[in-house]
């Protein structure tokens, strides 16, 4: 619900999608979709860390992917539930999810290229992602 905020008070419409591969494995994955204050629901994230301290999150459990996705170079190579799970995150957060890091070295970067092209030199970005790593 943060990120969401943010990406709404900024006019963030792209964003990336850092260390998932650390959700490798697990069987849930809860995501923070909102929060109750003394017992009513908040209509959006709360900015005054007074209340913040307070909110009770609510959760949408949704299924892990429960396999490594480390080094995954390829969009289509993701589980369909890491996929599934990019797809609620940018519903949640109304920005595309155009970039992936699936894992600890440079080259494990997947590029989604259509909604990047026009804003960068794909080919150039590639290039330094696998400037350590060719494949």
């Amino acid at each position: 619900m943060a990120v969401s905020y943010a990406c709404r008070l900024n006019g963030i419409e792209k964003i990336v999608l850092t260390k998932a591969d650390v959700l490798d494995g697990l069987e849930d994955i809860k995501i923070c979709t909102g929060y109750h204050y003394k017992g009513e629901k908040l209509e959006s994230f709360p900015t005054e860390n007074w209340i913040l301290d307070k909110v009770e999150p609510e959760y949408k459990i949704v299924r892990g992917w429960r396999r490594s996705i480390q080094g995954v170079r390829e969009e289509k190579q993701f589980p369909q539930a890491f996929r599934d799970y990019c797809n609620l995150i940018e519903d949640l957060v109304e920005a595309k999810v155009v970039i992936v890091s699936s894992g600890v070295n440079r080259g494990d970067t997947v590029l989604k290229e259509d909604e990047l092209a026009g804003l960068f030199d794909i080919d150039k970005i590639k290039a330094a992602i696998n400037k350590d790593n060719p494949e």
